[in-house]
């Protein structure tokens, strides 16, 4: 895929995840992903979309290939930490608002 097809792809993830559709935004990043283009952002992006749509499971996968790639990723380390916390019984988190939103606020 061309360095032109990454970026386009990238903008409609963005695009996406301003509309509020974390199941197409998620498409574009693992689209990205799927030909080689995964970089530390486009995984952080991917795991936003993934969180977004509930799916935690693949939400830490997605930041697992974000530490290997930039293991001091402020975001990346935010949404770790926020799903660490949110584990806690009783406890609110970003996650209880809006997480798309408040993600996309960081970015």
């Amino acid at each position: 895929m061309t360095t032109t097809k990454f970026e386009d792809l990238g903008k409609a993830g963005m695009e996406a995840m301003r509309k509020g559709d974390a199941a197409g935004a998620r498409a574009a990043f693992d689209a990205i992903i799927a030909d080689g283009g995964g970089d530390a952002e486009t995984w952080l992006a991917s795991a936003i979309a993934r969180e977004a749509m509930g799916d935690t499971t693949s939400m830490l996968e997605a930041l697992d290939q974000v530490f290997k790639l930039d293991n001091q990723n402020p975001r990346a380390l935010l949404m770790k930490g926020d799903y660490l916390e949110s584990s806690r019984p009783g406890c609110k988190t970003l996650a209880d608002r809006n997480p798309m939103q408040t993600v996309m606020n960081l970015w």
